[in-house]
């Protein structure tokens, strides 16, 4: 009797599952395919030198060094004019 019912079972859980990709399946490996080609750049977005890099530091210390200094962003948190109501 208990072998009569693990192989019920054992057809019943084979009867369930669907295939899964194998490696000569057409598909395999196509949602890593996918998923690389999504996360990649095909090529460099400025030609400067990356903001933290060496370069954009030393003169950032030159700029302070000779007193030229870069105006400074805007300091509010909201774009509404509260003036206006």
């Amino acid at each position: 009797m208990r072998t009569l019912l693990a192989f019920s079972a054992l057809v019943l859980a084979s009867a369930c599952s669907h295939p899964v990709d194998t490696a000569g399946a057409p598909s395999f490996g196509a949602s890593v395919q996918a998923m690389h080609s999504s996360q990649t750049t095909p090529e460099a977005a400025s030609d400067e030198a990356p903001e933290g890099s060496g370069a954009v530091g030393a003169l950032a210390q030159e700029r302070y060094r000779t007193g030229q200094t870069r105006p400074l962003m805007p300091t509010t948190t909201s774009s509404a004019n509260p003036s206006s109501n």
